[in-house]
């Protein structure tokens, strides 16, 4: 998958309203496992000068261990 740069905030509003009426997807995994499970909670913003999307998965959720193992996930609207 291809990184894109875009601006932060540009889609802030509608992420937010599309999680409030039917959730967003996260995704984790590399080219042996993956994973997507629904989601209707986490939170945007800045930290140390970096956006941040911060998700909570509990430790019994299959996508936590790629989670784990990658290092990265995708909120996806």
């Amino acid at each position: 998958m291809r990184e894109v740069d875009m601006d932060f905030t540009r889609y802030l509003k509608e992420t937010f309203e599309m999680m409030n009426e039917v959730g967003l997807l996260l995704a984790s995994g590399d080219m042996d496992k993956s994973n997507v499970m629904a989601i209707g909670w986490g939170t945007a913003g800045i930290i140390w000068g970096k956006p941040v999307f911060i998700v909570l998965v509990r430790p019994s959720r299959y996508t936590y261990g790629l989670i784990e193992k990658i290092g990265q996930f995708t909120v996806n609207v």
